[in-house]
């Protein structure tokens, strides 16, 4: 149902554990009562007699907002060297970290929970939420060692040249995506398969160029 991990990515760093899922359903859930409990104090206060159904189907939006918000529950993340294993209830799916659009902490909750955007939809997932282990010496201003460990690891994962995700081990060059390595040093160029969302399987780059690259890709042609 997912991507498979690459044969030779043996880097593993845990990121969250089962705690993810107690926190990710409890939020919600807590979020959820606490606003039927204040709608029916509201109605019990006032004296106002309303409906049933819409009293359920406002339950029922804002358990979609809560859904909207929270992602689909995950038990687990693991950081490998090219991507997140994502551990949900039932399975676990291969996020490239060329699919993530961002990544960012919410300070505001004790927990500290993660949210991950992705670039395009991995076997229907398109954003989760993952929770860190709880630290209890984390000041307000500090980040939460996960946090930290997965904005290194999508920070390094961008090539210098023209800005665009690339897959670690696709390039010759560390710092470079395939396409801009092949073009500035002659290394080996990468037989590209775009997927629908634009980006190439292989390696993850964009279609991304700098102004540089842009002139060198474009004088084969005009040569030709």
């Amino acid at each position: 149902m997912s991507p498979s991990v690459p044969a030779d990515d043996t880097e593993r760093v845990r990121l969250s554990g089962p705690r993810t899922l107690l926190v990710s359903l409890a939020y919600p859930a807590l979020w959820v009562g606490a606003l039927a409990v204040g709608a029916v104090v509201l109605l019990v206060a006032g004296g106002r007699e309303v409906p049933v159904g819409a009293v359920v189907l406002a339950l029922l939006l804002l358990a979609g907002v809560v859904g909207w918000r929270w992602g689909t529950p995950l038990r687990g993340v693991v950081a490998t060297r090219t991507g997140l294993l994502v551990t949900g209830l039932r399975d676990t799916r291969f996020v490239p970290y060329a699919s993530v659009a961002s990544a960012r902490e919410d300070r505001l909750q004790r927990h500290r929970p993660i949210t991950v955007t992705l670039r395009e939809p991995v076997a229907g997932l398109d954003r989760f939420v993952f929770v860190p282990p709880l630290r209890s010496s984390l000041g307000i201003d500090d980040a939460h060692p996960s946090a930290v460990e997965l904005l290194r690891r999508l920070e390094r994962l961008r090539c210098d040249e023209c800005g665009s995700p690339f897959i670690q081990g696709s390039s010759a060059m560390p710092k470079l995506c395939a396409e801009c390595a092949h073009l500035l040093y002659g290394s080996p160029a990468c037989p590209h398969q775009f997927g629908p969302g634009g980006s190439c399987g292989r390696c993850g780059w964009d279609r991304s160029r700098s102004e540089y690259t842009a002139k060198l890709a474009a004088a084969p042609a005009q040569q030709a």
